[in-house]
This record gives C-alpha cells, sequence and structure tokens, in this order.
C-alpha cells in the first residue's frame, strides 16, 4: 500500500524509485544475516538444504542508490548480487570463518516445510527467497 501511494507522486512530476533489497550483509549490519550469523556461530549442525536467496553486500547497495540517485532512475529496483546463495554452504562459510568445522546434515527438508509454515524465521533463512522486479510485497 505504501508504494501505491508513493507512486501517486510521480503524477505531481516527482521522481519516484522503488527499492526492494534482499537480505543485506556487510560489517556492522543488523537483521536477517546477523542472526543467521549469529546461528551459525553457536549451532554447531544445520540443516543441509537445497535453496537459493538472493543477498546484497551493503558497499553494493550503497552504489546502487548513489547511481540512482544521481541519474535521476524511476521505477521499482531490485538490487541483488549477482549469483543467488544457498543458505546451507553460507552457513558453512561463516563456521569456517570463525575456526568452527561446519556440520550439515540432510534430510530435514519435510520438517523445515512444516516449521516454515508456522515459523516466519525459518521461512526466511531455508527456503527458496529472491526477489524479482515484478513481484508484489505482501
Amino acid at each position: 500500500m505504501a508504494e501505491q501511494e508513493i507512486t501517486k507522486l510521480a503524477e505531481d512530476g516527482f521522481k519516484v524509485a522503488i527499492v526492494r533489497p534482499p537480505m543485506i550483509y556487510g560489517k556492522a549490519c543488523t537483521g536477517n544475516y546477523a542472526l543467521l550469523e549469529k546461528m551459525a556461530r553457536k549451532i554447531p549442525i544445520f540443516p543441509k538444504v537445497k535453496n537459493e536467496r538472493s543477498m546484497i553486500y551493503i558497499e553494493n547497495l550503497c552504489e546502487c542508490l548513489r547511481r540512482m540517485i544521481e541519474t535521476g532512475y524511476e521505477g521499482i529496483f531490485c538490487p541483488q548480487n549477482e549469483a543467488y546463495v544457498n543458505t546451507s554452504e553460507m552457513v558453512a562459510q561463516i563456521r569456517r570463518s570463525y575456526g568452527k568445522r561446519p556440520v550439515l546434515m540432510p534430510g530435514f527438508g519435510w520438517l523445515i516445510r512444516i516449521l516454515a509454515g508456522k515459523v516466519n524465521l525459518f521461512a526466511k533463512v531455508f527456503l527458496r527467497l529472491f526477489l524479482l522486479a515484478d513481484t508484489p510485497l505482501k
């Protein structure tokens, strides 16, 4: 609804750009990535899942926003890294960066699907999640 209201400003001559970033990561980032990193450090065994999710490095997002402002781009934008990320592999890399051995256990897909339907955090972490420009937000 907010996007719809903001878009109406274009009728009055304003340039409107809507940015829908995915998970943002980088130094001192908060939010979903920080939570995932905390989980990766503390939980020794993690489910092995086959998923894809969009992410963007904070500096890349800042550069994208700078260019949008300087050029006056209008429309809906979903900036993201070129490649999608697998959650299990990302957790393994985080654990290795802290000198910890990652243990990824297959066979939890059924449990993850059940929990993802009931707990939003499981859906955010484990399911396939990437943004497309024409994806409406709920």
